[in-house]
């Protein structure tokens, strides 16, 4: 049986890596193929790959969509695939986050406004960056608490994408597609480039998920064997000089025999890190007769990836409880907090992070409804298990522990007990475990948020009804002012103030007449705001009466 599994890091307009185990009849066997040459675009790389392995164009094609936005216009709507038509087990397109500190000067990513002049900085509204080599949106937040300065959490929308083809009983292809990390960003779509290369993984990266038992038991074997060659190619189809240029890779085998070397993946990049764990760990993948076996690492590296913007997250909602909406908002302080907490309310994101972890629960064949399921209900997990999909594989879930336990009683019904703890699993390899708990716990943070925006909503709305209360009190004490100063002037004009003004003989006259008058409007006004003319009239009725 022959394995032939390419590990792709696929740009649009900059080099290309190629991890490609070939013709193996053992994974451990890892070759390790490069392309670096810039000016191989990524059609030539299709090309190479549908005559090689018969990759379909569409494969590509889906994998080179922008994907996720935080800015969404006519141009991001997509024709999706219905599930039935692309099954997990034969290829499937996963988005996720990657995030990291970015470490340069703020003055490098900052972009004059093309109306005010104005220096913008990430956030800013009139400034999109986009990453140059897969066209997905950037996304960047301030953070301001770290003892150095200015620094920016860059958040990095990337894709995966899995295919495979199987020859019956001689072997399986297989292709796996990640972005590379970005380098240059271009602004508002044409700008720039703004170089983002100065960046490290936000708090150190995602956890090795590799239990350490596993990890002890399954290091690398002395056999392995591992070769930096160029990917197959027509001859001729490339001059010498393009040649000599593919093998100048010297400086690059050292910096990846150091990375193999390393106890822990280099967390540089998705294509990194699937080197490090194909070609140290490849001894952990089981049921190597069928492709989806290639396909642990990529979504253990996804859901590892997911979990660290979970703690972001979840980092942001506590953040926004802790801060509080400041009601007065009297000194500079209180002002300052409650616009850092209207910012985090604005930018919060935890949607489109649970859609993405939806979308891979269904490709994995998890329904919707079935993500807040009990952990004892027996048909809707086990329903997963019977369908034949992705998990009837290498990967599908099996109880590695039973205990007796008492029959459980759901929906009216006794739950078998084996039933009920069908679906736990203590082995690590079973990825649906990680997104049913990543599923919950953004779901979770979500809930939180609307628990957060209702309350802003009423804090709001007690605001707003303050200052009624306050323009309500304003308005009564303006119109206590006029009925003092309406009369005098209605009298003034009267008497046009000639000889009854403070100079005239008659100026006593004046205020004889003012004076009445004004208290002649209070009485009237109170009169009809209390409804004393009610009282009066029906006092008036009852003496008449009787």
């Amino acid at each position: 049986m022959t394995f032939r599994l390419s590990v792709i890091e696929l740009s649009l307009n900059n080099s290309t890596s190629t991890l490609l185990l070939r013709e193996c009849s053992d994974l451990n066997e890892a070759r390790t193929f490069f392309i670096t040459n810039p000016q191989i675009a990524d059609q030539r790389i299709e090309r190479v790959f549908q005559e090689h392995l018969g990759a379909p164009e569409e494969f590509f094609a889906e994998h080179t969509t922008q994907g996720p936005s935080f800015t969404t216009d006519e141009s991001h709507i997509r024709s999706s695939w219905l599930p039935s038509s692309m099954p997990a087990e034969e290829s499937f397109h996963q988005d996720l986050f990657c995030m990291w500190l970015y470490t340069g000067r703020t003055q490098d990513i900052q972009w004059p406004c093309s109306k005010s002049g104005l220096m913008l900085c990430p956030g800013d509204e009139g400034l999109e960056l986009r990453c140059d080599a897969t066209g997905r949106e950037l996304q960047f937040y301030e953070l301001k608490s770290r003892p150095e300065g200015r620094r920016w959490l860059m958040i990095v929308p990337q894709r995966c994408s899995y295919w495979s083809n199987r020859h019956g009983e001689n072997g399986w292809d297989a292709v796996i597609l990640c972005d590379p990390p970005p380098t240059h960003a271009l602004v508002n779509g044409t700008g720039g480039p703004v170089n983002v290369t100065r960046r490290i993984p936000f708090n150190g990266g995602y956890r090795e998920f590799i239990p350490p038992a596993v990890v002890r038991e399954g290091a690398i074997s002395e056999n392995t064997r591992q070769a930096l060659d160029l990917i197959p190619v027509e001859p001729g189809e490339f001059d010498a000089q393009r040649a000599r240029r593919y093998h100048a890779v010297n400086d690059r085998r050292r910096v990846l025999q150091e990375q193999l070397d390393s106890p822990s993946p280099p967390r540089l990049s998705m294509f990194e890190d699937l080197r490090y764990y194909f070609c140290r760990h490849a001894k952990v993948l089981e049921n190597r007769e069928h492709p989806s076996c290639a396909t642990l690492f990529p979504l253990k590296l996804i859901a590892s990836h997911f979990c660290v913007v979970h703690d972001f997250v979840a980092f942001q909602t506590a953040k926004m409880r802790s801060t509080g909406w400041n009601l007065r908002r009297e000194t500079a302080e209180q002002v300052r907090a409650a616009q850092e907490v209207e910012t985090a309310w604005s930018r919060f994101r935890c949607t489109e992070y649970l859609e993405a972890v939806t979308a891979m629960l269904d490709t994995l064949g998890a329904a919707t409804d079935e993500h807040h399921t009990p952990p004892y209900f027996y048909d809707s997990f086990n329903s997963i298990y019977r369908r034949g999909n992705f998990f009837d594989g290498p990967y599908r879930h099996t109880p590695t522990r039973s205990r007796e336990r008492p029959a459980i009683e759901e929906r009216g019904r006794a739950v078998p007990p084996d039933a009920a703890t069908s679906h736990y699993s203590s082995d690590w390899k079973s990825p649906i475990n990680d997104f049913i708990f990543l599923h919950r716990q953004f779901t979770l943070r979500r809930e939180d948020y609307d628990r957060i925006t209702t309350s802003i909503a009423a804090l709001a709305g007690i605001i707003a009804g303050r200052l009624g209360i306050d323009e309500a009190k304003t308005a009564k004490a303006l119109t206590f002012v006029a009925m003092c100063f309406a009369p005098l002037s209605w009298v003034s004009g009267i008497y046009s103030m000639e000889v009854f003004g403070p100079d005239g003989p008659f100026f006593w006259q004046y205020w004889l007449t003012a004076l009445p008058t004004m208290f002649a409007v209070w009485g009237v006004f109170f009169v009809w705001k209390y409804k004393w003319w009610a009282a009066a009239l029906s006092f008036i009725v009852r003496r008449w009466l009787t």
